[in-house]
This record gives C-alpha cells, sequence and structure tokens, in this order.
C-alpha cells in the first residue's frame, strides 16, 4: 500500500537484510506497531479527560495526552517512511516509562486505588511493540523494564502478572514464528534449486540430443551413402557434402542457444536445403506459404527436411521428389514426397535415429509433430506441423499463378526418410 501522495511504501522492508521471511515479517511487524500505537493514543486521549477530577492538574494532563499524541504521529510516520528500527523501538518504550513514572499526576487517585488507571494499555502497547519488532530475546529486557516502572510506581499495580505473561508468550510465539518463516525459505529455497538443477540438466540433455542429431545427419549420413555406393568418391557432391559437414562441426562450440530471435523466410532456408539434396532432384511448391517463421522453428524445420532428403538419397531409389509448404488453420505444414521404393516402418529398429530424433524429436522439441507415411513399393511422405502463434499475413509473390501456388525449381529432390 502506498503512502497519499508520497508515492512510497507506507511501510517499508529493510533491504538487504534477512531472509524474505524476515523482510516480510519486518513490514508486518510494523503495520500492527502503528496500529497499536495510533489506536492506544486515541482511546487515551479521549477517555483521560473524561476520567479526570479536580485533584488532577490539568497542565500535567495535558502536557502527557499532547506528548503522547505528538509521539503516536511521530512513530507512525518514522515507521511509514524507514521502517522499524531498534532505536525507535527502545525511544517508544522511553516515552511510555515517562507516562508511567507521572501517572499519579493525571490519573485520579480513585483509578489508581481501584486497579482501573489507564496506563496499563500504555504500558501493554509498549510490551507488544518491543516483543514483536525485537527479534526475541533481546526484546525481554525492554519489556522488563516497562514492567519494573509500572510495578514501582504505580501504587497499586494491578495486571502486572499480566504484563509478564503478556511478554513471555509475545517473545516465545515470535520465536516459532520466526523459525517458522526461515524453514520456509529454506524449503523454497531447496526447491528453486532443485527446479534450477532440472533445468539445466534437461538443457544440458537437449544440447546432447542436438548435437547427437546432427552428428547423424552430417558424417554418419555422408559416410552411409559413400557406402551404399549413393556418392562416388570422386563426386563433386561428395566433396561440397563433406565441406558442409566440417563448417557444422566448426561451428559447434558456438551454435547459438535457442530464444525469441527475429523471423525469417522458411521458403528461402527450404529452398536452400533442397538445392543443397544434390544429387537429388527437388521439386518445391509453397501454396500460400508463410514467409516468416520464428528462427529456432526454421532451423528446426529445416533441418528435419534435410534429413528426410537424405533418407531418400540413400533408401528411396529414386533421384526426384518434391518439398511442399503451406500455411493454414494456424499451422505450418512442410511435406517431403517421393515416388521411390516406400518401406515398412515398422521394419525401422528403434536404434536408428534417422526418424526418431532427426524428425520426430527435432518436432517435439518446437512444439510441432511429424508423420511419416510409408508404402513399400509406393513412395513415401513425410508431413512436418508447426502451430504458428498468431496470424500471420500471407504474402504472395507476383510470379504466383491462379491457383494460388509458387515454384522454386531448384535440383535436388525431396523424399521420405528412410529407416534412417
Amino acid at each position: 500500500m502506498r503512502g497519499t501522495g508520497a508515492g512510497r511504501y507506507w511501510i517499508r522492508p529493510l533491504r538487504g537484510t534477512g531472509s524474505p521471511s524476515d523482510r516480510a515479517l519486518h513490514r508486518l511487524v510494523g503495520w500492527y506497531a502503528v496500529g497499536f500505537r495510533l489506536w492506544i493514543a486515541v482511546a487515551v486521549v479521549v477517555a483521560a479527560p473524561l476520567a479526570a477530577t479536580a485533584a488532577v492538574s490539568g497542565a500535567w494532563l495535558g502536557a502527557a495526552l499532547v506528548t503522547l499524541s505528538a509521539w503516536s504521529v511521530f512513530f507512525a510516520v518514522r515507521v511509514g517512511r524507514r521502517g522499524v528500527t531498534g532505536p525507535l523501538v527502545l525511544a517508544d518504550a522511553a516515552v511510555i516509562v515517562a507516562l508511567i513514572v507521572v501517572h499519579h499526576l493525571v490519573v485520579p487517585a480513585a483509578l489508581i486505588s481501584a486497579g482501573t488507571t489507564w496506563m496499563l494499555p500504555l504500558a501493554s502497547t509498549a510490551i507488544y511493540i518491543s516483543q514483536l519488532c525485537i527479534p526475541p530475546p533481546a526484546g525481554l529486557p525492554v519489556a522488563a523494564v516497562v514492567i519494573a516502572a509500572y510495578v514501582t510506581t504505580v501504587a497499586h499495580p494491578a495486571g502486572a502478572l499480566y504484563l509478564v505473561f503478556q511478554a513471555l508468550a509475545t517473545a516465545a510465539l515470535m520465536v516459532l514464528v520466526r523459525r517458522g518463516g526461515r524453514n520456509a525459505d529454506a524449503a523454497i529455497g531447496r526447491q528453486l534449486q532443485l527446479e534450477q538443477d532440472l533445468k539445466v540438466e534437461a538443457a544440458r540433455r537437449a544440447d546432447q540430443r542436438e548435437q547427437d542429431r546432427r552428428l547423424h545427419d552430417t558424417i554418419l549420413s555422408t559416410l552411409t551413402m559413400v557406402a551404399s555406393g549413393a556418392l562416388d568418391m570422386s563426386s563433386p557432391v561428395l566433396a561440397a557434402q563433406a565441406s558442409r559437414d566440417l563448417q557444422v562441426l566448426h561451428s559447434w562450440p558456438t551454435l547459438p542457444e535457442p530464444g525469441p530471435p527475429g523471423a525469417v523466410a522458411l521458403p528461402d532456408r527450404l529452398a536452400a536445403v533442397a538445392a543443397e539434396a544434390a544429387p537429388l532432384r527437388v521439386a518445391t511448391s509453397f501454396f500460400s506459404a508463410t514467409k516468416t517463421v520464428p528462427a529456432t522453428a526454421v532451423d528446426r524445420i529445416a533441418d528435419c527436411a534435410a534429413e528426410a532428403l537424405r533418407n531418400v538419397a540413400r533408401h528411396a531409389g529414386t533421384g526426384n521428389a518434391e518439398l511442399r509448404v503451406s500455411d493454414g488453420n494456424g499451422q505450418v505444414v512442410v511435406e517431403i514426397i517421393d515416388q521411390g521404393r516406400g518401406f515398412d516402418a515398422r521394419s525401422v529398429p528403434r536404434s536408428r535415429r534417422g526418424i526418431s530424433e532427426s524428425i520426430h524429436g527435432r518436432m517435439a522439441a518446437i512444439g510441432g509433430t511429424a508423420e511419416i507415411s510409408a508404402i513399400p513399393g509406393a513412395g513415401t511422405t513425410v508431413t512436418l506441423r508447426w502451430p504458428r502463434e498468431g496470424t500471420a499475413e500471407t504474402q504472395r509473390s507476383p510470379a504466383e499463378g491462379t491457383a494460388g501456388s509458387q515454384q522454386w525449381p531448384s535440383p535436388g529432390t525431396a523424399a521420405a526418410p528412410g529407416p534412417g
């Protein structure tokens, strides 16, 4: 809550001191201290004149009430601006002790003898404030001084035992409250540390999986193509592929962390993937294609498409494929289609990473999905779906035909992933 006009917190925590629970408790007891002090001041200012008799010194009574009122206002303002401090609590106890000492001049003798003096509430609030605001047991000596002043100066100190019990009970309660708060702080700290450790471990595992995928998609894939005879050792395509693989390996120590980078053109990136799929010939089609997608999603989708094309080159037995991209129903859909020999998905060992990690794993990492439809002898279709956030404006090229599609021819082929 903010003070009116001042634009500052009415009760401020002590910055940089104690645990979070201690700072929260400090703000709370500040409110209680202000409430106690202002409430008893109003009660005394109203009750004292009504109880006064001719034997009471008007000058002393007026001075006592002005002192109490002025101190209560100062106490509230001081706590509101700087929080509760030890010196302020000691000063509060000193003011109350001074008023107790002069009680015989401001309280009628009949009230004193009957044990109904309004000095008892004053002493009680001073004890409450000292026990609430000063960490126990350091507040007990302050309470002892207030009780001693009350017992030694009031002729009939009714309620003295109540003040002793009040001091001890409040101190014991504050010990339990502070201990419970610190235990809660420790438990929350352990939970936060555990969550942080889990996040770090998850990030480490995600990074390890991505490195495994890149290793599978580059060097291992190239070596497999050479071993299967798909690429001749003297082929310039092999040299270009090996060069790209080395660039990927050199970039590993400086791979950018996934984050919220600016959007980039998905069609341009997929067109480059199709061009790098040589010797496959890949026909690309973009139907109302989304021009911009977050960079992290573009990277993962492009990597999945590249792996699908590599699988075509290794397993499909065809030199042609198609890569289609569309944007509809809040999704970006990428299809890699070939008319090759196809395969039986059930026959692919789980240990093969081409499908499980390089395609399904990557799409899952960005909240997307991958579907593979393959029929032996009838080709394969890989469908990548990524749910777009929001609605992007559909952009078309002036070269688009009446059917609303744009052809980006490039050498290569879009393929269904074979047995990875």
